[in-house]
């Protein structure tokens, strides 16, 4: 049984100005595979994710997903909105993967991230 695709890009290009952050990215996400961003700071790595995500657009290239795929972008923020723990505050970033798969998928999320204690209410 072939793996099936989940997203792509195809030849993306993103500038701000002058600076240009990438060109000529492909890229095809597969289900079951896990990916990482390796980058210095300011090359480009959330950009990058928030073009997967929809949140920005490409100077030029295009994105891809397949069906009812949903794409969420997290920022890497340390500033959570007043008065929630860590699990709310992921609880209300992911709502498709709550709404889907449960309190379960988010407490795993914080595990794998290494988060021990998560909150009352998660």
């Amino acid at each position: 049984m072939a793996t099936r695709q989940l997203a792509s890009c195809q030849s993306l290009t993103k500038s701000y100005g002058l600076n240009t952050l990438f060109t000529g990215i492909t890229l095809s996400v597969y289900a079951g595979e896990r990916i990482g961003l390796v980058g210095p700071n300011g090359s480009g790595k959330s950009t990058f994710l928030k073009l997967l995500a929809g949140l920005e657009t490409t100077d030029s290239g295009q994105v891809m997903r397949t069906g009812s795929i949903e794409l969420v972008y997290l920022p890497q923020s340390d500033v959570f909105p007043s008065g929630l723990s860590v699990g709310e505050a992921l609880q209300a970033a992911l709502p498709g993967i709550l709404r889907e798969q449960g309190l379960d998928t988010i407490r795993g999320l914080m595990q794998d991230a290494g988060f021990t204690q998560t909150g009352q209410s998660v």
